[in-house]
């Protein structure tokens, strides 16, 4: 037996088997915090070696800026996606300001990064190469610089979307005072 709830189990399941008076086993209250205990500790233990192992990664990190991984996109935010490498499994954040000086959207609800100008996608589960560009073990962060990514664009409906909305913007921006004073006369002219 290698873990204490594995313990607890065995023991229990000796007492009903044993059809010893129901006194001497452990009562359901205390089986249910010994449960939540063993839980708590396991979490504990696993968050524990996590973080181990992400401080000996960044270590040896620490001395390769510039160092190209195949990762893959496992979290993304309005900052940032989260990329972990394939070989060696270090995971580190490429912020947004290190995606190019295209500003990028982000949609919650299919949790990703879009390009406002190329309608560019970064999501979950994609497949990146990045570059090691900062790394702080003291305060446990990793940053990553998108070297190369899928070519991949929003859907064509999306894509013509994205392309009126700009086309309206460029319009509203080109309005001159005689244009906008013609315009009004021709709604006018109109109504009547």
């Amino acid at each position: 037996i290698r873990r204490y709830p594995d313990l607890v189990i065995h023991r229990q399941l000796k007492h009903l088997l044993s059809r010893k008076p129901r006194s001497e086993g452990i009562s359901h209250d205390a089986l249910d915090a010994v449960c939540e205990h063993c839980s708590n500790t396991e979490r504990r233990a696993a968050d524990a070696e996590r973080a181990l192992t992400q401080s000996k990664l960044l270590l040896f990190l620490k001395d390769k800026i510039g160092m190209r991984l195949e990762a893959m996109i496992t979290g993304v935010d309005r900052f940032g996606f989260f990329a972990r490498g394939v070989e060696p499994p270090a995971e580190g954040l490429v912020p947004v300001e290190l995606l190019g000086p295209e500003r990028f959207e982000y949609d919650r609800t299919s949790q990703q990064l879009m390009g406002r100008r190329t309608g560019r996608t970064y999501q979950l589960g994609d497949r990146v190469t990045v570059e090691v560009a900062r790394v702080d073990p003291g305060r446990r962060t990793l940053d990553f610089k998108l070297v190369s990514a899928p070519a991949k664009r929003k859907g064509a409906g999306d894509e013509s979307r994205a392309h009126d909305g700009a086309h309206r913007r460029k319009k509203s921006k080109d309005r001159s005072p005689e244009k906008a004073g013609r315009r009004r006369l021709n709604r006018k002219s109109r109504k009547k």
